[in-house]
């Protein structure tokens, strides 16, 4: 369930940060389609339905605006992120989940 909310946090930051972008492009006459690279590392099923099904709620509500979302597995993600960052053109969006973290065991007071 937090993963979930976690993915939805990261999709309503995005849509609201490319309502400033939308609202800018709008005035402009025969601009090109905006397209915003989103990479994620969600390659497991019920992860990367979640992420399709947004990325077309996305797409079909934002014909102007298309998500050109890229999955690629996770090992190759880990390799790649750096590149991602400094990359030209950066991707917009990326999303990574590094793992289940133990509950610690230290309990001093």
């Amino acid at each position: 369930m937090t993963k979930r909310l976690l993915r939805i946090a990261i999709f309503l930051s995005l849509a609201i940060a490319m309502i400033g972008v939308g609202t800018r492009t709008q005035a402009v006459v025969a601009q090109a389609p905006k397209v915003i690279l989103y990479n994620s590392n969600a390659s497991d099923p019920a992860p990367r339905k979640f992420d399709d099904e947004i990325v077309k709620m996305w797409n079909d509500a934002h014909p102007d605006m298309q998500i050109q979302h890229s999955v690629i597995n996770h090992e190759d993600f880990k390799q790649a992120i750096r590149a991602y960052v400094v990359a030209e053109p950066a991707p917009d969006v990326l999303t990574w989940f590094g793992g289940e973290r133990p509950a610690s065991s230290s309990t001093t007071a």
